[in-house]
């Protein structure tokens, strides 16, 4: 019902739905009322954070996790990091790779910050978060350049796809297209990269890497 290009009355049932669970306290409904309140036909943002913002001050963690993403999602950099670094100061794995990937997206031009993303992202990936190994190899290969790549970076990569995260895929299928940290092998390279179309990439099916 929240899909893009879905009728606007769909949108209000399905907020209204939500909101209804959300009052009788189910807190999953709350989100999913903060989700479809942002980004569907709505468009109240400032609701949606008022109503995480309220779930995340009842101890909800989840809410507190995107409460800080509509941050980053909003322009609010600061602010969504300064939230990631508390709640990964809490403690769990998700919000810490969370705080990574926000570092490696905003703040990666700092080497202490590139850096602290590596390892926050390593910690993570060790911790089982399959998509925090795929951020952490990006964040070697940023912190790289058109040097030599560390010898992990292939086998996080790896990992990840075989987790199946299409980017992760995709991006192996440029290293075995040209060889970099791996012996050249188009076929192999070709075989990633319908591998990552087949999970829906579309940067994939058109053949880009």
């Amino acid at each position: 019902m929240m899909g893009e290009g879905v009728p606007q009355a769909d949108d209000a049932r399905a907020l209204a739905i939500f909101t209804a669970a959300c009052d009788a306290g189910a807190d999953a409904s709350c989100r999913q009322a903060a989700r479809l309140m942002s980004s569907g036909s709505q468009g109240d943002v400032a609701g949606a954070m008022e109503l995480l913002q309220r779930q995340c001050d009842s101890g909800e963690r989840s809410a507190c996790l995107q409460h800080a993403q509509q941050r980053l999602a909003t322009g609010d950099v600061e602010g969504g990091i300064t939230s990631l670094e508390h709640q990964c100061a809490d403690g769990g794995p998700v919000p810490c790779m969370e705080l990574g990937s926000a570092l490696l997206r905003h703040r990666a031009d700092a080497p202490e910050q590139l850096a602290r993303a590596i390892t926050l992202l390593g910690d993570s990936c060790v911790a089982g978060l399959s998509r925090a190994c795929r951020l952490r190899a990006d964040a070697l290969v940023r912190q790289t350049g058109d040097g030599d790549l560390p010898a992990e970076v292939v086998p996080l990569y790896g990992r990840s796809c075989l987790d199946g995260d299409a980017m992760a895929c995709l991006t192996l299928s440029g290293f075995y297209a040209v060889g970099r940290g791996v012996e050249e092998d188009p076929d192999y390279a070709a075989e990633l990269l319908r591998r990552a179309c087949g999970m829906g990439l579309e940067q994939a099916c058109r053949g880009d890497r």
